[in-house]
């Protein structure tokens, strides 16, 4: 609650900011926590099930479409039971279908693209920028990312890495 206050956040609210406890970063899945004693969870749908909450008919439609939609579904659970379904966009940039043209069929490189999201939404991604579909990799874990990287260089292939690792909705893209 201090670092909200230090960017005014909060300040002349009608209901005002709530201690949170028992916080918990899953890599790769989502977040968990308690709030003034309510279970609320935030994650996609490896860490919906890992978590054990079930995942309603009408959520399951919502996280589909925004799938299908390209966007990377986040899930927001209440005492176990699902409430909301967001959906972020990760736009690629401009010059992304330039850049994949020009090092796939310029320079011959293989490219692959890596993340944590599933397939229907990596998909949509890749088609946009112009990767393969069978050089789409999904739902990977970090660790998992690296497992595929090590791979690729026990079969002797250069390995690069284009892609933002750090921010929350990551697509790796790896060359080979």
């Amino acid at each position: 609650m201090a670092k909200a206050a230090s960017f005014g956040i909060g300040q002349g609210l009608k209901r005002p900011l709530v201690q949170v406890d028992d916080f918990v970063s899953e890599v790769g899945t989502g977040v968990k926590s308690s709030v003034d004693g309510v279970s609320v969870y935030i994650g996609n749908r490896r860490g919906l099930e890992r978590n054990k909450i079930e995942i309603s008919h009408g959520t399951f439609e919502a996280m589909e479409k925004a799938e299908k939609n390209g966007q990377t579904a986040v899930v927001v659970a209440v005492n176990g039971r699902t409430e909301a379904v967001l959906g972020f966009i990760d736009k690629a940039k401009d010059d992304a279908c330039f850049v994949m043209s020009i090092l796939q069929q310029a320079l011959g490189i293989k490219v692959y693209m890596l993340t944590g999201d599933n397939y229907r939404t990596a998909r949509s991604i890749a088609g946009k920028i112009g990767i393969p579909m069978e050089n789409i990799v999904a739902d990977l874990t970090p660790d998992r990312k690296v497992d595929f990287i090590q791979r690729l260089q026990k079969q002797k292939e250069k390995v690069a890495m284009i892609g933002r690792p750090k921010s929350y909705v990551s697509y790796d893209l790896f060359v080979a």
